[in-house]
Parts: structure tokens; sequence; C-alpha cells
């Protein structure tokens, strides 16, 4: 079976030039329009919302410019998706493009990336991510690729997982952007410090307004305007929101982690021991949060070889985990363990300097990059010291005359 290394820095095919007839901007649509049931009537040929005046104009419009064949149902079904999303008749693109079957050689795949583009751009996040999930699902094994359009599906659907704040998903597409060579420093920074970067940003929280006005029931949007509120200091709020999340799904770790943090910021402990006992024992593969705050109530016990434990394992999966870090400090504090202290507060101390630096390094900022670099090496964070050591080095190259 092929894989991405094999495509990747090779010159793939060109999709169809109906894919390069008009470009549009997304940032028109706002998802006025109600989603369609279904994307081809049944018994018709045509998606919904296309007619069949629109198809015949779609299909002269490429037998006019492309002479050299006559256009095919799928390249007329394309060219209809472009015209109608330059119109602004969205849905009716969405279903043109839904039409094209993902595997059609040279044009199934990009179809399939239009119409995650004009979803994203239409705040339907729930179908988004799916277009841009089945788009990256399929280009891992086809030869019919353009590497731009890889790294935009994986741009658009890590977008998509930092909005709703599931870190632990966003884990693993970053993580294969890197192996797989197209990850820039900003990819790299979400990668290596995603609990050091802002996450209660004005741009998450404004797009998560959006996304919700189309999809108010859409469970990871909810439980992401919990940890919004969380974040914004109204934990009483996102506590009364969880509570009614956490009684229509009783065992779901990421609601249960999300009502624990909103406990802990708001020193509620005795609700916040009610629900931690009523969670199933610790999991490696549990939310990181709900691992933190294990080791959180573990120090408030005393039970400091215990919070070593979990912070510990935290911080397996987050390197950069700072209130983890700082957890660690205070429990080796706890069994009088002085040398590990020390270095769990030097660590931190190091991870507070990274923290307030991270906006400095851009993929232009050379200087900024080989600091980072150092003090991640300073931390023994190697993966992140040669990512971003390549990226300075990268930059000196490209600056020399």
């Amino acid at each position: 079976m092929k894989s991405w290394s094999t495509y990747i820095g090779v010159i793939c095919l060109s999709v169809a030039v109906v894919f390069v007839a008009y470009r549009f901007n997304l940032s028109r649509w706002s998802g006025a329009e109600p989603a369609p049931v279904k994307d081809v009537e049944e018994g018709s040929n045509f998606p919904v919302g296309l007619s069949a005046s629109e198809y015949e104009t779609a299909k002269k419009w490429l037998v006019d410019r492309v002479a050299s064949k006559v256009p095919s149902h799928l390249e007329v079904l394309v060219m209809a998706g472009d015209l109608a999303a330059a119109d602004g008749k969205i849905n009716t693109a969405i279903a043109c493009y839904r039409a094209i079957p993902i595997d059609e050689p040279a044009i199934g795949l990009a179809a399939k990336l239009q119409a995650g583009l004009l979803l994203i751009g239409a705040n339907r996040a729930s179908e988004a991510e799916a277009a841009f999930r089945e788009y990256l699902y399929v280009a891992r094994v086809s030869p019919n690729l353009k590497l731009e359009d890889v790294v935009t599906s994986f741009k658009w659907l890590n977008f998509i997982l930092s909005v709703e704040i599931r870190l632990e998903e966003r884990k693993k597409f970053l993580a294969e952007m890197h192996e797989i060579g197209i990850a820039d420093p900003f990819d790299s920074k979400q990668l290596f410090f995603p609990n050091l970067l802002i996450l209660n940003s004005l741009t998450g929280r404004t797009r998560l307004a959006k996304f919700l006005e189309n999809e108010p029931e859409n469970f990871e949007l909810r439980l992401a305007n919990a940890r919004y509120k969380s974040l914004e200091g109204q934990f009483e709020v996102a506590a009364q929101l969880l509570d009614k999340m956490l009684t229509e799904k009783p065992s779901d770790l990421q609601i249960g982690a999300a009502l624990l943090d909103a406990c802990f910021e708001s020193n509620n402990s005795e609700k916040f021991a009610a629900v931690l006992s009523s969670l199933p024992e610790y999991s490696e593969l549990e939310p990181w949060l709900l691992t933190r705050m294990r080791g959180e109530f573990a120090l408030e016990k005393k039970e400091f070889r215990e919070a070593i434990r979990y912070f510990e394992a935290a911080l397996r999966e987050d390197l950069a985990y700072a209130p983890c870090q700082m957890g660690l400090a205070r429990a080796y504090a706890g069994i009088g363990d002085k040398d590990s202290q020390t270095e769990a507060l030097r660590r931190s101390s190091v991870l507070a300097e990274i923290r307030v630096n991270l906006s400095s390094v851009q993929p232009d900022a050379t200087k900024a990059s080989l600091e980072l670099a150092e003090k991640c090496r300073s931390i023994n964070f190697v993966d992140a010291a040669e990512a971003f050591q390549k990226y300075a080095q990268t930059l000196g190259s490209n600056s020399k005359p």
C-alpha cells in the first residue's frame, strides 16, 4: 500500500482544468442557508438544488473552453459547483462537490476539499471536519495529490480541533504533519506546547459561537463552550453546563475532566471529590486534563507519591504541561526530595520563559527559533529542540546571498 512518503517532494498530478476556473472568498458565507438533508435527489442525476438549466450552463462553459474533449458528467458537476459557489449558492455547490466520488481519479480528492472549504466557511463544523478527515484518509494512499491541498486539509482540521479544544485528537494530526515534513513553526508550537498556548483566544471563542449557531446540540461544541466559560473565570456557569452534559453522558471522561477543572478553579472541593469518585479509575488513554486533576486531588490529600505518578503521566503526553510540572515540584517537596524538587522548579521556570517568548517564534524569526531550541534542550525536550533548530538553520540558509 502506498503512503504519504511516496509522494512528498514529488510533482503530483494536476486536477482537471475546471478546478481553476473559479475561486471564491470564503469569508462571504455566513452559513445562513439550512443544511440540505441529502445531496442527490432520489431518482435524479442532479445534486440537490441544481437545476437542469444550471447543469447545461456548466456543460456549455466547459465545452466552450475545453475544446479538446467532451466533459464527463462528473466534470460538469464540478463546474456547476464552481459556478454555484461563485453565485453564492453554497448548499448547491456543496451538493455538487459531494456528488463526486472521492476515489474518482484527478478530481475526487479536490472536490472533497472544495466541499470542506465551503462547509468551514459556512461554519458547519462537524460536516467540515468529516470532509477534511475523509480527504486525509483517502489522500494517504492516493497518487492523485496536490501537496498544497494536503497541507490545507491538515490546517483546517487542526483549526477545528483547536477551536473545540480537542488537544489530544489534534496531537495525532500534528505529529503526522511533522512525520511527513509539511509542518511549519506554528504547527510545531501547537504540537510541542499545546497547553502553553492561549486556549481562550478571541478567535476560538468567536468561531465557536458561529459553529454553535448551526449546531446547538453538538456535543463537542457544547463541551468546548463550557471549557471557554471556565477559561474566562465563569466557573459556576461552566459547572451548570457540564452538570447537564454529565447527566446525559455519565461516563464521559471529557465532560468529567472539564467539570473537575471548573470545581478545582473555584475551590469547590466537596463537589470535586464527588465528581472524581463517580469516574472510572485512571487509564493511560484518559484526557490529559483528567490526569492532571487526579494529581491535584492527590496533592490536596497529601498523597504525594500518588500525585507524582499522575503528574508524570500527564507530562509524558505533554512535556510542557506547566501546571503538572509545578505540581511535581510541590509533590517532591511533600516527600522531602529536595533534589527532585529543585529540578522540577528549574523546569517550571524554563517553561515560564518559553510561554512568554512563544509568540516571537515566527516563520521568519531565526534568533527566536534558536533560543527556543536551546531552552527545549535545557529540559531535555529533544524533539522540540530539533524541530526549532531546523527552522533556524533553514532560515539561515535562505538568508545567505
